[in-house]
């Protein structure tokens, strides 16, 4: 898949929520775009979530991350909401 844009990937989030019987994280009024973090559809990552699964997990520093770490391909997709709360991030 190529060529999709930040909306194009916050609408799929939206659809597959109502698809899924879940509440949309996002409202989109034109090119503005508002995240309720009450809602318990899909969403994205945010920069700091994306930061931390580049990271392969870790908080620490580069040299921590040369030994290894807990890189988990579910952290890399859409994610719902109140799996993330857990994490620190959501």
């Amino acid at each position: 898949m190529t060529m999709v844009s930040w909306f194009d990937a916050v609408k799929f989030a939206n659809r597959k929520s109502e698809r899924d019987d879940l509440t949309p994280v996002y409202t989109i009024n034109g090119t503005h775009v508002t995240w309720n973090r009450n809602a318990n559809g899909y969403r994205l990552l945010t920069d700091e979530e994306w930061e931390f699964v580049a990271r392969g997990g870790y908080s620490g520093s580069s040299e921590d991350r040369a030994h290894g770490g807990g890189f988990s391909l579910r952290m890399c997709s859409v994610s719902t909401s109140p799996s993330m709360r857990g994490s620190g991030f959501g």
